[in-house]
């Protein structure tokens, strides 16, 4: 815990008992600035040479703040502490200054002054200063009876109250060596976030001599430049964008296989075939394909939902290191599905089961009511009464299941994305030798019944035994999602 904090006079440790002072005392408000937080568990560090110059003449209760001399030549004003966030800590850096004329960069030097603590460790007095610091800021912190509750409650937060008896030691015990190891495990780029805040001063910059106001600063590369976006063979869509902040990886995507492309009026088909697929492969039976999955930590849904019923969506993950082998489970769901006639009936009997509760529920009775008189017959966003659902499904055969998974399942229609720790190229390459020989698919689904404009209507349902009500009110409406008012038709709907 020793990075970025200023010096004490004589090394002593800072009276904290001016804090309330301090903060009794009004904020400038006028001020502008960036806010660098670097995760870990640190919180200060003394004097280095370069840009960060402690002021020694400041009172005890303004030891946190430095100045960094911009090449402007004006003075920025930098506090450094730490954030408390469960067991660890954020190092916040705040960088702040009076003067809009003032373009802040102090983000790369401060960035440098933690590179300095990566390659050399701290002078001994350097750090027997911080050290000081920070125990003299646990001693202050251990003081009330609500204070000592908060550090056990902390300790057994993090496994072990006893720790809180060996506070000081720890501290004591830290060397050079374990700050530059430390600050060169945790304190890199991809762990840093930059945030500015510059107030609203109703100025005009074109009217006051044309004043630069403080731009953003880009320490990370922009997010359109980590995405990468391909077309595969078969014209499969797919898109990737690494993360390497957790070695995970998640793929998830889309068909056009949802109940808009059923062609006989038979809308469960498109439900109950995405229900299916994961039930059994041409390779492994049920119990198989789930304990693959669960021996290697791998998660993975097919889903067909009656709000969207242009598409199925699917949603695999599971550690980076098994890519290869989630790309290759999820693929065989989708391609290769047996559609055994025993899991058949198992699924059947679910479905009657929720369909029976339907008939109860007062919320799915109401709006089925709803769609059946804004949309005609046909059309996917009409909800069929529960009993006409019922005698549909109990006479499902896998042989339905399975010719529409031949005409509708495919690469034609297939758009997916990849993220996670996993380079781009590679996530590519794997997809793509993966999918291979794959073909079929729909890349356009049916047409639907024309939506006619309907006069006010008013439907009841009675349901005994039931003490609540729901209403629903709505009208129809002709946009798809594809069209240029869509968004701006969602927004004004939550207003």
């Amino acid at each position: 815990k020793a990075l970025l904090s200023p010096v004490e006079r004589e090394g002593r440790g800072l009276d904290f008992r001016n804090r309330a002072e301090q903060a009794l005392r009004p904020r400038d408000h006028d001020l502008h600035g960036a806010e660098l937080e670097l995760g870990d568990e640190h919180e200060s560090r003394g004097q280095r040479s370069g840009a960060i110059q402690p002021d020694l003449d400041r009172p005890a209760d303004e030891a946190l703040h430095v100045d960094i001399q911009t090449d402007s030549g004006h003075d920025v004003e930098c506090g450094a502490g730490s954030i408390h966030v469960e067991d660890a800590d954020v190092i916040a850096v705040m960088p702040r200054t009076h003067s809009l004329e003032v373009e802040i960069d102090t983000p790369p030097t401060i960035l440098e002054e933690v590179r300095d603590v990566q390659r050399e460790a701290p002078a001994d007095e350097e750090l027997d200063r911080a050290k000081v610091q920070v125990r003299t800021d646990i001693a202050f912190h251990r003081e009330s009876p609500a204070q000592i509750v908060a550090a056990l409650t902390e300790g057994v937060a993090v496994g072990d109250w006893r720790r809180i008896l060996r506070e000081m030691e720890l501290v004591a015990a830290v060397n050079g060596d374990d700050v530059t190891r430390v600050a060169s495990e945790y304190l890199f780029d991809r762990n840093l976030t930059a945030g500015w805040f510059v107030p609203d001063t109703g100025v005009d910059p074109d009217r006051n001599g044309g004043a630069s106001r403080p731009q953003p600063c880009f320490l990370h590369q922009p997010f359109a430049e980590r995405v990468t976006l391909s077309t595969l063979p078969a014209g499969v869509r797919a898109v990737v964008l690494p993360n390497p902040h957790a070695p995970t990886v998640t793929i998830a995507g889309t068909l056009a296989a949802g109940g808009a492309s059923v062609t006989d009026g038979r809308f469960s088909v498109a439900g109950m075939t995405a229900a299916m697929v994961d039930r059994g492969t041409r390779r492994r039976d049920r119990l198989a394909l789930a304990r693959e999955l669960e021996n290697h930590g791998l998660q993975l849904a097919v889903e067909a939902s009656a709000s969207s019923p242009t598409m199925v969506s699917f949603n695999a993950q599971g550690l980076s290191e098994e890519f290869e082998r989630l790309a290759s489970l999820l693929f065989e769901v989708l391609r290769e599905p047996s559609f055994p006639g025993s899991e058949l009936d198992k699924l059947r009997e679910q479905v009657m089961g929720a369909l029976a509760r339907e008939r109860q529920e007062t919320p799915p009775q109401a709006y089925a009511a709803l769609t059946r008189h804004l949309y005609p017959a046909g059309h996917p966003l009409h909800r069929r009464p529960v009993d006409e659902r019922e005698r549909e499904v109990a006479t499902l055969t896998t042989d339905d299941l399975s010719s529409f998974h031949a005409r509708t399942y495919g690469p034609a229609s297939l758009v997916l994305a990849v993220v996670g720790d996993v380079d781009a190229e590679r996530a590519l390459r794997v997809v793509g030798e993966t999918l291979g020989g794959w073909r079929g698919g729909v890349a356009e689904g049916s047409e639907w019944p024309v939506t006619p404009a309907h006069g006010p209507a008013d439907t009841r349902i009675h349901i005994s035994d039931r003490p609540s009500a729901d209403v629903f009110l709505g009208h129809a409406g002709r946009l798809r999602r594809g069209d240029d008012d869509f968004a701006a038709a969602i927004l004004a709907n939550s207003c």
